[in-house]
């Protein structure tokens, strides 16, 4: 079945208020329409109701432009004439004839003849009457408007990488991490010149420079200014899938084109896509821009050099007074404190100046001084590198030696190279990591691989004083109770160079030759603080092991949300390790000591027994979940004082 069948039958499927909403989003894109009035639909609800139109747009004449959306079931010739002379009705819709400028009729039916489609074309004389059916609807879908397709219909037509303009500027802010790109466009206008007249004189513009200093929000206005009907313009924003049947499928008609690959090193086989474009006949007149990081901009550049010659366009960052006035205009902050400090965290880094921005106008003031925490990462690096002699490394320290600085890409190059991993923690990271969040999450999932068979490669340190309070709220939970490294402001800083040295800080003297043996003696046992000790143990255990299934069980919120993830690996790991020998623990302790239950505290005992026993065996594979008893609630109870 090819995609238009595909889209017919769901189309089909719709209930009546789904089918405007789709046909809404369908005329807002052919028509660039952006004040739909929608009559047809219960609000928040896909139920239809009853009037004439079903929707209307007010044109810039002043005049309307009526929608009767029809419905998913088969209509004849005659209800689609009845809905477009009910506009007319005075007992329905008060409205003159010369106020009408167009009628727009929607239709499922597939049985209207030519003669009848004639006929209602010339229901009503002098007004334009436009038929869209099922069959114009889907196609474009399926050519034309792929994204509607795939967001009201859950049909993917193609990998989601080529958007037109404006659908590129939603999906690139959609996301919340990066500072949004539809703003307002400032203090770049010779680059915009000189970027523009480079697409009229070349095959392939380069914009190169540092991360986060506008290169996207330039291709963007360029992007716009070029896409004025008589260039197709696409804006490609790769997610890791091949391009190929994306390049065929849009550019597939002879004509004029300018196709922006954002973070063009990030597009997979880039060869074989500049192959696939450069190599078109001449009648496809196609112009590529890409953005491309200073990392990265050599191997870019080669690429397209063995096609053709491109043109490699600087861009600078921003000087404090452009990033001051961008927050003013944008964000509408004008407290000259804040604006002096968050030009000062940027040092020319817009997409910097934007985060700590919206942070300020949600968080105050605090949230400028965290984006200044990461200043003092710098001069802590700073000071293991010039002061101490280590040659420490960060992400800002590779920015100026273009390597990578992509956060992924060096994350995974960097930490299994690594001889020593220092991991700042902060209640911040501990949120990201312990839900797998962005690059710390991808950063946390290749520490909890690497510790497995490196554990005195990675250091965990913080900047705050070390207590237990501290270490709950800075500490993922995956890491356990490992110890954590205090950097003091004064530097003393012996228990950070030990680790990294990997020498003692106390030297022992040599044992002695001659072990000192024990003096024997009696001992009694006193039954009920024998007791109380062994429930507060087990209570102990117990809780870690509930932490550890709450965090990484098939029932936690990660695996549930994200049932992708690595939550099951680290879940499968710490049943192994952690639970499984923490049960064997409780149960030697309790048969040790069983003699001071009570029989019915024996009986409570017993059916813990039974399900860590079953709980073994069904991690061994010899069980399935389902027969595994489950833990029983009275044992913990008990163990707690509760029954």
């Amino acid at each position: 079945m090819n995609n238009i069948n595909f889209i017919q039958n769901a189309i089909m499927q719709l209930e009546g208020g789904a089918f405007q909403k789709l046909f809404d989003a369908y005329l807002y894109k052919k028509y660039k329409f952006n004040n739909i009035q929608t009559l047809g639909v219960q609000t928040g609800t896909n139920k239809t109701t009853k009037g004439t139109p079903d929707a209307y747009v007010l044109t810039d004449d002043k005049k309307y432009i009526l929608i009767n959306y029809g419905t998913v079931r088969s209509q004849s010739a005659k209800k689609i004439r009845d809905d477009i002379l009910s506009c007319y009705d005075k007992s329905k819709l008060l409205l003159p004839k010369d106020k009408i400028k167009k009628i727009i009729c929607g239709y499922c039916s597939t049985n209207i003849h030519i003669e009848q489609f004639d006929s209602i074309m010339g229901t009503i004389e002098g007004v334009e009457i436009e038929l869209i059916g099922i069959d114009t609807l889907s196609h474009d879908l399926a050519f034309l408007y792929p994204h509607i397709a795939k967001d009201e219909l859950g049909i993917e037509i193609d990998t989601n990488q080529f958007f037109e303009v404006e659908d590129f500027v939603k999906s690139y802010d959609a996301n919340g991490i990066n500072a949004p790109i539809n703003c307002d466009f400032l203090h770049r206008e010779s680059e915009f010149t000189e970027t523009c007249t480079s697409i009229i004189n070349n095959k392939v513009t380069i914009l190169t420079g540092a991360s986060g200093i506008g290169k996207t929000r330039l291709a963007l206005e360029v992007c716009r200014q070029q896409d004025n009907g008589k260039t197709k313009v696409f804006c490609v924003k790769s997610n890791g899938n091949f391009l190929y049947e994306d390049i065929k499928y849009y550019i597939s008609d002879s004509g004029k084109y300018l196709i922006f690959f954002d973070d063009a090193n990030m597009v997979v086989s880039l060869d074989n896509v500049l192959d696939t474009i450069l190599t078109l006949p001449t009648d496809f007149d196609v112009k590529l821009l890409f953005s491309v990081r200073d990392y990265a901009k050599e191997r870019v550049i080669d690429a397209v050099s063995r096609y053709v010659l491109p043109n490699i366009i600087e861009i600078g960052r921003f000087k404090d007074d452009e990033i001051k006035d961008i927050l003013k205009s944008d964000l509408g902050i004008v407290n000259p404190d804040y604006l002096k400090k968050i030009a000062e965290i940027a040092n020319g880094n817009i997409r910097l100046a934007f985060l700590a921005g919206m942070r300020s106008i949600n968080d105050g003031y605090q949230a400028i001084r965290n984006a200044e925490d990461n200043k003092k990462v710098v001069a802590f690096v700073s000071c293991l590198r010039e002061k101490h002699g280590y040659d420490a490394i960060m992400d800002e320290y590779l920015k100026q030696k273009e390597t990578a600085v992509d956060f992924n890409e060096m994350m995974a190059k960097m930490i299994p190279n690594a001889n020593k991993v220092i991991v700042l923690l902060t209640p911040k990271y501990k949120e990201r990591a312990d839900q797998f969040i962005g690059g710390v999450g991808d950063e946390y999932r290749i520490i909890l691989e690497e510790i497995k068979t490196c554990p005195k490669k990675f250091i965990f340190a913080s900047f705050v004083p070390i207590n237990d309070e501290v270490v709950t709220r800075i500490n993922p939970a995956a890491l356990g109770n490992r110890e954590i490294v205090y950097l003091s402001d004064d530097e003393q800083w012996d228990d950070l160079f030990s680790k990294l040295l990997d020498e003692p800080i106390i030297d022992f003297p040599d044992v002695a030759n001659k072990k000192t043996k024990p003096r024997k003696k009696s001992i009694g046992f006193c039954g009920n603080k024998k007791k109380t000790d062994l429930f507060r143990e087990t209570q102990i255990l117990l809780c870690e092991n509930k932490q550890i299934l709450e965090q990484f069980g098939p029932d936690s919120l990660v695996a549930i949300n994200n049932p992708m993830s690595s939550a099951i690996n680290t879940w499968n790991q710490f049943k192994q390790n952690i639970i499984i020998p923490n049960n064997r623990k409780i149960v030697e302790a309790f048969e040790s000591n069983i003699s001071v239950l009570s029989m019915e505290e024996v009986e409570v005992y017993k059916k813990f027994k039974i399900h860590a026993e079953a709980f073994e065996s069904c991690n061994k594979g010899e069980i399935i979940r389902e027969g595994t008893p489950r833990f029983p609630v009275e044992f913990e109870q008990m163990i707690k004082g509760e029954k």
